[in-house]
């Protein structure tokens, strides 16, 4: 797998930046009712495997947030760094 760099502020900016609408659909009602997710804002990333970090990857590109799987040193607080935006986002949002 190739290594580069994630942009997390451009996603953070960019799941701040959806209507109320757009974030409960997309945002809420899908990445943020997985396995996974609540997994990684309960426990921590370090107890999710490969493939469930790959998952919600693949929920977040479906949900319009670019971002990917990557071996990056980097990508699991990036990843955390998002969660923590999706849930910050929510508690606004309800």
């Amino acid at each position: 797998m190739v290594t580069y760099m994630v942009d997390v502020e451009k996603c953070i900016k960019q799941i701040n930046a959806m209507s109320k609408t757009d974030f409960h659909q997309r945002i809420l009602r899908g990445v943020a009712a997985s396995e996974e997710f609540s997994c990684l804002v309960s426990i921590g990333i370090k107890y999710l495997t490969q493939s469930q970090k790959q998952h919600l990857c693949d929920m977040l590109m479906q949900a319009g947030i670019p971002f990917e799987f990557s071996d990056d040193p980097d990508f699991e607080e990036a990843l955390t760094e998002i969660a923590f935006a999706i849930t910050t986002r929510a508690v606004k949002v309800i």
